[in-house]
């Protein structure tokens, strides 16, 4: 891993796998009280979330003063990668990072997101710049960074996370870890 991530206590925000195939298909009957066929059911759940997406980008629609950006463990065919995106002031800019199959989730100090792939799972921490500071800078000491402690010296020198606001839309607890 190029990013220390701690994927424990999960609180999941948003997560294309959340309805499975039987689930779906009871609902559908529940709904329209009839036997659905296969496209019903995938229908269904496409419709559902979306609608989804829709309603957290809905409840995450809080502007922020500072710059976000999405630090991502890729994984690709060569190997692992780091990579980052710029994002909006708003935290619900970090749904761009969105693929056909994720999961956004807070572990209550932080806000990430898990997207398999055909070549691997890319790990994903959104944050925003620390107010004062400039998003060039902090991209270039990070791709400077050689390991997984500096990188994460580097996140905490320069970034603030946002999962305390994440959380308190949920009424999650917030949690701070120590690092030794």
């Amino acid at each position: 891993m190029l990013l220390e991530l701690r994927m424990e206590n999960l609180n999941t925000i948003y997560d294309t796998d959340a309805w499975d195939f039987d689930t779906a298909k009871k609902e559908y009957e529940e709904i329209y009280d009839s036997i659905p066929t296969d496209e019903d059911v995938y229908s269904l759940i496409a419709d559902s979330t979306e609608r989804d997406l829709d309603d957290k980008k809905i409840n995450l629609d809080i502007d922020t003063k500072e710059q976000l950006i999405a630090i991502a463990d890729c994984s690709l065919w060569s190997g692992r990668q780091l990579g980052y995106k710029i994002l909006k002031h708003n935290i619900n800019s970090i749904f761009e990072c969105a693929t056909e199959s994720c999961k956004f989730v807070s572990n209550g100090a932080d806000v990430m997101s898990v997207n398999p792939h055909h070549d691997g799972t890319n790990y994903v921490l959104y944050r925003k710049i620390k107010p004062k500071l400039n998003m060039d800078s902090f991209i270039n000491k990070l791709l400077d960074c050689r390991t997984v402690t500096e990188r994460a010296n580097c996140i905490k020198k320069y970034t603030v996370g946002i999962a305390k606001t994440v959380n308190n839309v949920y009424g999650w607890k917030n949690k701070v870890y120590r690092t030794a």
